[in-house]
């Protein structure tokens, strides 16, 4: 039996690797990952799920979360609650061959997103196959995520 060449037992270990999964928080200045000091200009890579969650905030501190935008975690449906100051935001898992990111848009990042699906859709391409570029425009107190194509289909 003939044995294989190192580079190739390396690379089959690495496509199984799992990749690292971290959250990342939007700051005016850039992209903070989950564990990192200082913000980085952009992240790139695949979206391959976009989810529906509810975050209630009062005082700077999570009062209520709902994962699925259905369900509280204290088992209260939001549906019923309506509280005027729950937000819908929109949790996407970005993916790049090492890491996979999440974050959590809301306002305009999150209509940005949508305006691009939107165009994916009429240009009838999958989002999961476009290599996307996230930066973020600085808005004072907040940033906002601007989406860009860099790449993609099969």
């Amino acid at each position: 039996m003939r044995d294989f060449d190192p580079g190739l037992k390396s690379r089959i270990r690495e496509a199984f690797e799992k990749p690292v999964t971290l959250w990342v928080k939007i700051t005016p200045t850039g992209f903070l990952l989950e564990g990192e000091d200082s913000p980085i200009r952009d992240l790139e890579g695949r979206v391959i799920r976009v989810q529906l969650v509810r975050k209630l905030f009062r005082r700077g501190a999570l009062l209520c979360h709902s994962a699925d935008g259905i369900r509280a975690r204290n088992g209260t449906l939001c549906a019923h609650c309506l509280h005027p100051l729950c937000k819908p935001q929109l949790r996407i898992h970005l993916a790049s061959p090492t890491l996979r990111c999440l974050l959590d848009l809301s306002g305009r990042s999150a209509d940005n997103f949508l305006a691009l699906e939107a165009q994916f859709e009429a240009e009838k391409l999958d989002l999961v196959d476009q290599v996307l570029r996230l930066t973020v425009a600085d808005r004072g107190k907040w940033g906002e995520v601007r989406f860009d194509r860099v790449g993609g289909g099969p």
